[in-house]
């Protein structure tokens, strides 16, 4: 980052067909085969396959570009509807649409996919209607329990546009989720407390949950938003706690992962401490030979052969694997089939996955290295995850996902292996092998007994089972890029509020920006990264977990707003130094807002602090020139100018801002110089030329000027005050027809140009031209009364 130098002059939504009574009666029959077909997998109590959940709702398909108006052939939903490789409907599904009803979803779609009537406005929940349900449902409970009440608000996704059926999907993400981190032994489905079923509450004890564990969430939360109001007073007062309530969305998505999953479950940091918190003893079943194995070459996850292993104890199900890096040596699971133990015929396995049973029939999870520690990832040279952009198995996420039916049932390879090759193995490993390893029918019962019992488990959530798993879809969504509707949702405003605190404040449309434009998206680490300064922005409240902005990034903000908001910027720079006391940009920067305001004198002292700290800032030098100028100390400006130069002789607007000072003290030799090397340096500028024609003018070398002035208009068209320059070289030089047309010109460019208007009222004069030459003199009078007497 640097300071900036300063210079003197001397002048989506996808529109949808009104459906007449024949597009409404189409819009009714394409509904009805949508419903017939698609509704029950991709929308119907939230169902959710493949992250399509509102196949019935004929807007989103529009908006969502599902379905393009007009053109059925770069529709993706009829290509999918008519793919014979992979169509829509699955090919197993019996019930197929017909050719009339495909006839009719084509139609619908080239009429402009109309719907089937206008859609009435949904009302937009604020923060304060959130808030008075969220105390009204307190004020209900009895005393004693308010403080163990906790919610989770999808208000911000109602206000966005979400369906009811893509809503009702984020529910059964949460439920699922919430119960998935209990110790508790019930499912417990959460409370919808509003009309609109966009605020769920828990009881803390049901999950047996604690302040501790509430505490930990909020430590997590980057949008917790303190309200000042006395709404949000009465309801932390009543529950006991500053922030009863998050998003249910951030909470599925982070909660379903390291490090809140193993915070909130209290997960321990070893393999060894989880079976004495489980009380299993795994190296105690082997031995015992009360465990039960199934070796494979292949996995859905892992890269090489992997070994699962079943206990069970106090009615726990613990599931382990060993995985491996390779398949050589002792890593070859057939040739070795026995461990773990440090022997060399036994397996040396890489890693592993850890699955058992909650009371409550839902699972927990846990991944581990070879030592037996636990790890947030496993290294994907021993197991992937294709779902994840880093192809990572996440510990409680991809678990989720891959096991959305529970244990996955697999076929032992290993006991076939050893049956068929006795003599490769003593008598005692054989008997303890058969033992270990099971006959395929009771390790397929047994899984099938424990995918059952978890499945049972789901459906007291309310989830569906399919193969979207939707703690994992709802992860995936909140991880993806965010629209217009759903940003200013999540601020907590109107899309229009939204896009006016965009032009209000800079800063924040550098980063957020794309918004302004049609169907521009941002990603959500780039809203995180700003949400603390949008929410001091719109006025929200404070963030709980608010951070101190870096020095860096408060210079960068004011930065951005120094010209449009000096006073916004100022406090920027003044935040910073808070900060970092002897930060040489925050100085300048400082010094920058107070010369813009007309503060120079404190302007000159903000300088010279960030000069004290760096002395070879040619621009800072530069900048306090300036400030100097304008205070009119011409000597001291000229010495910060010239010091600037001698440290680096190539700074163009150094030359330019010396320039003005030169021309000022009527050192016209020494102006000219200067302009010219800027010239040199900058490049061509009209008002580098604007300004060294002027000096010519003013020490009579009139062509010269008008030279310099006909390069000024050249490069700018509009820069009134060049031709009103050149208009006055031609007025000394006596051609008045020209004179006039270049007076003109600077009035027809800038009507309230007063001194345009006296120099042509001149220029009239002595054409001869009384009555127009009055009407010019008199205008420019109006518009700058000082003129008068010139």
């Amino acid at each position: 980052m640097k300071a900036m130098a300063c210079a003197l002059g001397i002048s989506f939504l996808v529109p949808l067909v009104a459906a007449g009574q024949e597009h409404r009666e189409l819009a009714r029959q394409a509904q009805a085969i949508l419903k017939t077909h698609c509704y029950r997998c991709h929308g119907q109590d939230g169902a959710n396959e493949g992250g399509f959940n509102y196949a019935s709702d004929l807007r989103l398909l529009v908006s969502r570009r599902r379905i393009v108006a007009g053109d059925p052939g770069k529709s993706k939903l009829m290509r999918r509807i008519l793919n014979k490789l992979d169509p829509m409907p699955p090919s197993e599904e019996k019930a197929r649409p017909s050719v009339a009803e495909i006839d009719t979803l084509k139609k619908w779609i080239a009429a402009g996919a109309p719907a089937r009537d206008v859609a009435a406005p949904r009302p937009f929940l604020s923060s304060a209607d959130m808030l008075k349900s969220i105390r009204a449902d307190l004020a209900k409970a009895k005393p004693r329990e308010r403080a163990y009440l906790r919610y989770f608000t999808l208000t911000h996704l109602h206000n966005a546009g979400l369906s009811a059926d893509e809503m009702q999907s984020f529910r059964h993400g949460l439920a699922k989720l919430v119960n998935s981190l209990s110790w508790g032994k019930r499912i417990v489905v959460p409370a919808a407390i509003d009309g609109a079923k966009t605020i769920l509450r828990i009881d803390l004890r049901d999950f047996q949950w604690n302040e501790k564990t509430w505490d930990a969430i909020l430590a997590r939360n980057p949008y917790g938003v303190l309200f000042n109001t006395d709404l949000s007073r009465e309801i932390a007062e009543a529950s006991g706690c500053k922030l009863p309530y998050v998003r249910a969305d951030w909470f599925v998505a982070v909660a379903s992962r390291p490090p809140l999953y193993h915070d909130i479950l209290q997960l321990p940091m070893t393999e060894s401490d989880l079976e004495r918190q489980l009380r299993i003893d795994t190296l105690e079943n082997i031995r015992q030979e009360r465990a039960a194995r199934a070796g494979f070459n292949s996995s859905g996850v892992s890269r090489n052969n992997r070994l699962i292993e079943r206990h069970e104890a106090s009615g726990t199900v613990y599931w382990k694997s060993y995985d491996f890096a390779g398949n050589t040596g002792r890593q070859n699971l057939f040739a070795h089939p026995t461990g773990p133990a440090n022997r060399d015929d036994s397996f040396l396995h890489d890693g592993g996955e850890i699955i058992f049973s909650l009371p409550n029939g839902l699972q927990g999870y846990f991944l581990t290295d070879g030592k037996g520690n636990r790890i947030d990832k496993g290294p994907t040279s021993v197991v992937s995850d294709p779902r994840r952009p880093d192809r990572a198995v996440e510990n409680g996420l991809s678990c989720m996902s891959c096991h959305h039916r529970g244990i996955i049932e697999k076929a032992d390879q290993v006991r076939a292996h050893v049956l068929k090759n006795k003599q490769a193995f003593s008598e005692g490993a054989l008997e303890n092998l058969r033992a270990l390893y099971p006959p395929a029918d009771k390790m397929a019962g047994m899984m099938r007994a424990d995918a059952k019992r978890f499945q049972d488990a789901v459906g007291k959530t309310g989830a569906p089972l399919s193969a979207t798993e939707p703690i994992t879809a709802l992860a995936q969504r909140f991880e993806s890029e965010l629209d217009l509707a759903l940003v200013a949702a999540e601020a907590g405003v109107t899309k229009d509020d939204f896009l006016q605190a965009l032009v209000r404040y800079p800063y924040l449309a550098k980063q957020l920006g794309p918004l302004r434009v049609e169907g521009g998206t941002v990603q959500r680490q780039v809203f995180v990264d700003c949400f603390q300064e949008l929410v001091e922005a719109l006025k929200q409240g404070t963030l709980l977990t608010s951070r101190n902005l870096t020095a860096e990034r408060l210079i960068r903000r004011g930065q951005i707003d120094l010209k449009k908001a000096p006073a916004s910027a100022l406090k920027a720079f003044n935040d910073a130094l808070a900060q970092e006391p002897d930060n040489p940009l925050a100085h300048a920067g400082k010094g920058d807002a107070l010369r813009l305001r007309g503060e120079f004198g404190a302007a000159i002292a903000a300088y010279s602090e960030s000069l004290r700290v760096d002395p070879r800032s040619a621009v800072v030098l530069n900048n306090r020139g300036l400030a100097f100028h304008r205070r009119g100390d011409s000597v001291k400006a000229l010495a910060d100018f010239t010091e600037a130069l001698r440290l680096d002789p190539r700074f163009g607007i150094a030359y330019l801002n010396r320039g003005v000072v030169h021309f000022g003290r009527n050192e016209l030799t020494q102006a000219i110089a200067d302009y010219s090397e800027a010239l040199r340096y900058q490049g061509s500028s009209a008002l580098i030329y604007n300004n060294r024609g002027y000096a010519h003018l003013e020490k009579g070398e009139h062509d010269k000027a008008i030279a310099d002035f006909d390069r000024a208009v050249k490069l700018d068209a509009k820069f009134a005050a060049a031709f009103n320059n050149r208009g006055l070289a031609h007025l000394r030089k006596n051609r008045l027809a020209q004179a006039v047309s270049d007076f003109s010109a600077a009035i027809r460019l800038n009507p309230r140009f007063a001194v345009a208007y006296l120099n042509r009222s001149v220029a009239l004069m002595r054409q001869g031209n009384r009555e127009r030459a009055e009407v010019d003199r008199k205008r420019a009078i109006e518009l700058d009364p000082n003129l008068d007497g010139e």
